[in-house]
C-alpha cells in the first residue's frame, strides 16, 4: 500500500509539472511522456478510472463521472444457464456473443445461442451493428433468427413439430447516471403471424458491480413482464465473472426463470456498469428461446398444418345391391280449386354462368344385377271417363335445332280468367336466340285461387318444330361442402299466402342437416294471389370446396332379370272431354 501511494504521488508531481509547463507555453518534453505513449494528464486520469473500476468490487467508488470511451478491440463473452423455459419446464442454454470494431465507436456483434428444454433443441443466430457514445448511449440496427424443433416420441424416432422466429428492428440505450434504459422494437415473423414486436428495459446500478432490471415484452401476440440482476464477482484485464438471473412472466405461457455465469474477455479491467456502457449490447436470443417455448405450448406439438393435398382418385363402384320391392301407391286424393294466376312480375337478368371445374375420372360400373320382383301397385283413386284417343299420327324425323332467336321483353301479365276450351295447337316454329333476361320485377300479393274452370277438349297435338343445337356447358365451378340435412317435422295445413315481400340478397348458405322421415302431408289450403316477384338479390360468393371424404365402398348389384320383349304400341284414341273438377273440400 505504501508503494502503491508514492507512486501516485510521483505521478501527480509530474502531472503539476506538465500543467505548468502548458500554462507557460511550452511544448510537452519526451520526459513527460509516460509508458503506453500517453501524456502525464491523460495517464493519470486513465489510472485514476481503472482504479475506480478495481476498487468498485467493493462498493466504493461512484458511477457519477462516467469512464473512459470504449478502447478498440475485440470483446465478447459465453453465458451457461439452467433453469426453467418456457411455460416452467426444465431447460439449459448456451449463449455467446462476439463485437468487432468498425470505427472509433461503431461495433458488428453477432450473437449465437442454444438451448435444450422439454424435448426440444433451440437454435438461434443475430447480428447488431451499432454506434456508441459511452457518456450518452448507443443506437443500431438489430436482426436475428431462432428455430425450435420439437419432438415427440425420441426414442422411436417420432413426429417433430418446427418452430421459426425472425426478427428485424431498431435498438438503443440512453445512460442516466446509475439508470440505463434499453429498448429493441421492429416487425418479427416466422410460424408465428407477422407483427410488431417490442422489449424494453429499465436499469438501475446500486453499485457499479450491481445491476437490477425490469421491462416489457411484446411478441407472438402476448405480453411479458421481464426482470433480472447482475452481479459482477470478479474481473482483470482479460476476463471478467458475472452472475446473472433472468425471468419472465406470462399468466398463460411464461413462467420462466434461468440462472447462470457469464464469462466475458476483451476490454480490459473494469466494473459491471463500464463493461455494459463500453463492450457489447444486450443479446435478446434469450428471449427468442422463450417466445418459441410459448409457440410449442400452444400448438402442443401438432406441427404446421401443411396445405391440402390433391384428392384422390374415387375407388371403383361396387355392383349394385338387389332393389327392393316398391310398395302400395296410396289413393290419390281429390285436387282442390285452383284461383286465378297473379300476373308475373318482369324476370331479372340472368347471372353469368360460373366456369366449370374439371370433372374427376369415373370409375368402372359394376355389373347390374337382376332386377328384383316388382310390388303391387296400390289402388288408385277413382278417374273420370277419358274419352276414346284418336289414332296416334306417325312421328316424322327430328330435324336439326335451329338457332334460338333473342327473347323479347316480357310485358307484365295480366289477370288469368277462367281457361277456356284448349283449341287445337299450332306447329311449333323454330325458337329465336334467347336475349339476356330483364331485371325481375317485385312479386305482387298473392289472392286467393279461383276455382278452376271446365277444361277444354284438348285438339290434336301439331308438329313438334325441329330443336335448335345446344351450346356448350360452360365450366362448373368448385362445389361448396355440403353438410348433413336436418331432420323434416311434420306438414302441417298450408294456410293461405300472405303477400311476399321484396326478396333480399341471399346470405351463405348454412349446413343442410340430416334428413329425417318426412311425415304426413296435411291438406293443402287455398293459394292466396300471387305478387309482383321481388329483385333477386346478388349471389354470395362460393366457399372454398372443402375436402372430399372416403367413398364408402357400394354393396354388391344383383343380378338384372331378362327383360321381356316390348309389345306393339296400340293405336292412341281420342282425349275425351275433361270433367270439371269438384272443390277440395275443407280438412279440419
Amino acid at each position: 500500500m505504501k508503494a502503491k501511494i508514492e507512486e501516485l504521488e510521483i505521478e501527480n508531481k509530474q502531472m503539476r509539472a506538465e500543467i505548468a509547463s502548458v500554462k507557460a507555453g511550452e511544448a510537452t518534453s519526451p520526459g513527460n511522456v509516460l509508458p503506453g505513449g500517453a501524456s502525464g494528464v491523460s495517464t493519470l486520469a486513465a489510472s485514476n478510472i481503472v482504479t475506480n473500476g478495481g476498487t468498485a468490487a467493493a462498493g466504493t467508488p461512484s458511477a457519477a463521472t462516467p469512464s473512459m470511451p470504449a478502447k478498440p478491440g475485440v470483446v465478447g463473452n459465453v453465458a451457461v444457464s439452467g433453469g426453467v423455459l418456457g411455460k416452467g419446464t426444465g431447460a439449459g442454454a448456451l449463449i455467446g456473443s462476439v463485437a468487432v470494431p468498425v470505427g472509433d465507436n461503431t461495433r458488428f456483434q453477432i450473437d449465437a445461442g442454444t438451448a435444450v428444454a422439454d424435448s426440444a433443441l433451440f437454435a438461434g443466430l443475430g447480428g447488431q451493428f451499432y454506434v456508441r457514445d459511452p457518456k450518452v448511449g448507443a443506437i443500431g440496427l438489430y436482426g436475428s433468427y431462432s428455430i425450435a424443433n420439437a419432438f415427440n416420441g425420441l426414442d422411436e424416432g417420432g413426429a417433430s413439430a418446427s418452430y421459426s422466429l425472425a426478427r428485424i428492428g431498431v435498438g438503443g440505450e440512453a445512460y442516466l447516471n446509475r439508470f440505463s434504459l434499453e429498448a429493441l422494437a421492429g416487425v418479427e415473423t416466422g410460424t408465428i403471424e407477422t407483427r410488431f414486436f417490442d422489449i424494453v428495459d429499465l436499469a438501475y446500478y446500486p453499485t457499479d458491480n450491481f445491476r437490477i432490471s425490469a421491462g416489457h415484452r411484446y411478441s407472438g401476440g402476448d405480453h411479458y413482464l421481464a426482470g433480472g440482476l447482475e452481479y459482477q464477482v470478479s474481473s482483470s484485464n482479460s476476463t471478467a465473472v458475472v452472475l446473472f438471473v433472468d425471468g419472465l412472466y406470462n399468466d398463460d405461457w411464461a413462467q420462466s426463470a434461468m440462472a447462470g455465469v457469464r464469462i466475458n474477455f476483451g476490454g480490459g479491467n473494469k466494473s459491471l456498469i463500464d463493461r455494459n456502457r463500453q463492450d457489447g449490447r444486450p443479446t435478446y436470443l434469450a428471449f427468442d428461446q422463450a417466445v418459441l417455448a410459448t409457440e410449442k405450448a400452444k400448438h402442443d406439438l401438432t406441427g404446421i398444418v401443411g396445405p391440402t393435398g390433391p384428392t384422390g382418385a374415387t375407388g371403383a363402384t361396387g355392383p349394385t345391391g338387389e332393389t327392393g320391392a316398391t310398395g302400395a301407391t296410396g289413393a290419390t286424393g281429390a285436387t282442390g280449386a285452383t284461383g286465378p294466376t297473379g300476373a308475373t312480375g318482369e324476370t331479372g337478368a340472368t347471372g353469368a354462368t360460373g366456369a366449370t371445374g374439371d370433372t374427376g375420372a369415373t370409375g368402372p360400373t359394376g355389373a347390374t344385377g337382376e332386377t328384383g320382383a316388382t310390388g303391387p301397385t296400390g289402388a288408385t283413386g277413382d278417374t273420370g271417363a277419358t274419352g276414346p284417343t284418336g289414332a296416334t299420327g306417325d312421328t316424322g324425323a327430328t330435324g336439326a335445332t335451329g338457332a334460338t332467336g333473342s327473347t323479347g321483353a316480357t310485358g307484365p301479365t295480366g289477370a288469368t280468367g277462367s281457361t277456356g276450351a284448349t283449341g287445337p295447337t299450332g306447329a311449333t316454329g323454330s325458337t329465336g336466340a334467347t336475349g339476356p333476361t330483364g331485371a325481375t320485377g317485385d312479386t305482387g300479393m298473392t289472392g286467393p285461387t279461383g276455382p278452376t274452370g271446365d277444361t277444354g277438349m284438348t285438339g290434336p297435338t301439331g308438329p313438334t318444330g325441329s330443336t335448335g343445337m345446344t351450346g356448350p356447358t360452360g365450366p362448373t365451378g368448385d362445389t361448396g361442402m355440403t353438410g348433413p340435412t336436418g331432420p323434416t317435422g311434420d306438414t302441417g295445413m298450408t294456410g293461405p299466402t300472405g303477400p311476399t315481400g321484396s326478396t333480399g340478397m341471399t346470405g351463405p348458405t348454412g349446413p343442410t342437416g340430416d334428413t329425417g322421415m318426412t311425415g304426413p302431408t296435411g291438406p293443402t289450403g287455398d293459394t292466396g294471389m300471387t305478387g309482383p316477384t321481388g329483385p333477386t338479390g346478388s349471389t354470395g360468393m362460393t366457399g372454398p370446396t372443402g375436402p372430399t371424404g372416403d367413398t364408402g365402398m357400394t354393396g354388391p348389384t344383383g343380378p338384372t332379370g331378362d327383360t321381356g320383349p316390348t309389345g306393339p304400341t296400340g293405336m292412341t284414341g281420342m282425349t275425351g272431354p275433361t270433367g270439371p273438377t269438384g272443390p277440395t273440400g275443407f280438412v279440419p
